[in-house]
């Protein structure tokens, strides 16, 4: 239980945050005119709306992507450090891996090969040796398990909350207690979309994985 609540609540989990930010205060402002001013002509505001959702959209997919990753055996590497560093591997067969790469690197530099070929060539020939025997095993892409999705949406619940007690004690200016409601019912649409794109994002992970023939590890 304590490691998922760590995984949920590590903030820089969430990538390219400033793009949700963009489309929170473009809903938000898009809301408050709306509500505050409401304009006659409401055709700029509807594009905000759609313009505001369109960025949504777009961080989901730029922050799924940025969390996917290509499974360690088909990567192109020139450290063996950080290349076993990757692998599910315990501390000691990390150990054991590193020295095995590293004595094989060695052989080939008293073969003259330079460092950085000899390392390569180390991590080459295992990726394929690993490949040949666990190729139907081995997924081309690591998930995420996406807990900072609820981590983050548990929050923006949370701070709707603390609003709604802060308008209960508001009634003046206008402008501010609708400013309040705003920001409260805005909170609450974005926790909701981000407890929705776990869902779309695990529903991703499937078919990707499904399409691959991996059994892909989730992180």
């Amino acid at each position: 239980m304590r490691k998922f609540l760590k995984a949920c609540f590590r903030l820089s989990d969430p990538k390219y945050g400033w793009m949700l930010l963009v489309s929170f205060i473009l809903f938000a402002a898009s809301f408050f005119i709306d509500r505050h001013v409401d304009p006659e002509d409401q055709t700029l505001l509807e594009i905000a709306y759609y313009f505001a959702f369109a960025v949504a959209v777009l961080w989901g997919v730029c922050n799924y992507m940025a969390h996917v990753r290509v499974h360690a055996l088909y990567q192109k590497h020139g450290d063996i450090r950080s290349f076993v560093d990757q692998l599910a591997l315990d501390r000691e067969e990390r150990l054991e891996l590193r020295n095995y790469l590293e004595d094989y690197a060695q052989d080939l530099m008293d073969q003259g090969r330079s460092r950085k070929e000899a390392m390569e060539e180390a991590i080459r020939q295992f990726q394929v040796k690993e490949l040949m025997t666990l190729s139907k095993n081995s997924p081309v892409f690591r998930f995420p398990a996406h807990h900072y999705l609820f981590g983050f949406a548990a929050l923006t619940f949370l701070f709707a909350v603390l609003l709604n007690g802060v308008r209960g004690a508001v009634s003046h200016p206008e402008s501010l207690v609708v400013a309040l409601m705003v920001v409260q019912y805005t909170l609450v649409a974005y926790g909701l979309g981000l407890v929705g794109m776990f869902g779309v994002y695990k529903l991703i992970d499937a078919i990707i994985d499904k399409k691959t023939d991996g059994n892909a590890p989730v992180r």
